[in-house]
């Protein structure tokens, strides 16, 4: 398979094209683990596609299905990613834990007004996310694919964060 992908370009970009979706939900599936920032999402979705072309010969349908075997490399691609970036800058992905000022937030209203000043879409998927839901099911009741899903949320919270940052609080 190797051998058609490289000697190519079309076949590669066609190929690429025809499971983009696929990667980018492995990758978003092992970004949500970390609360990554869209831009490190992109990083670890190019490398990523960076393994899966050089592991496509480990490729075998007797060990399931192309499709299978392209999301878990991803995945396990992506995971890595966001692990040695963990380790190398340990704030830099994983966000720190509430403080008693965010709990003095909610009690204070505060909190609440930052939400407020969130559309109707962004409310929907802060809800969502703060309810357990993953991936897919964020995005299902505003009409958003996983990945765009993902960059929404991101810019959502980081309003928020940072509508309390203005208010004074350490977040």
């Amino acid at each position: 398979m190797t051998d058609r992908l490289a000697g190519d370009g079309r076949t590669r970009d066609q190929f690429v094209a025809r499971y983009e979706g696929l990667v980018w939900d492995a990758v978003n599936k092992a970004a949500l683990r970390f609360d990554a920032k869209p831009e490190d999402v992109e990083d670890a979705y190019v490398e990523a596609w960076a393994r899966i072309l050089s592991k496509i010969d480990h490729y075998s349908t007797d060990r399931g299905t192309l499709s299978g075997f392209l999301w878990t490399v991803a995945y396990r691609r992506a995971l890595s990613f966001f692990q040695r970036a963990v380790d190398r800058h340990p704030a830099a992905l994983a966000q720190e834990p509430a403080t008693d000022e965010w709990d003095m937030a909610e009690e204070s209203m505060d909190v609440f007004d930052c939400l407020s000043r969130l559309d109707v879409g962004q409310t929907e998927i802060v809800a969502r996310w703060g309810a357990g839901n993953k991936g897919r099911e964020l995005g299902e009741g505003v009409g958003l694919d996983t990945a765009r899903t993902f960059r929404y949320r991101y810019r959502a919270l980081d309003a928020v964060r940072r509508c309390m940052q203005e208010k004074g609080y350490a977040v």
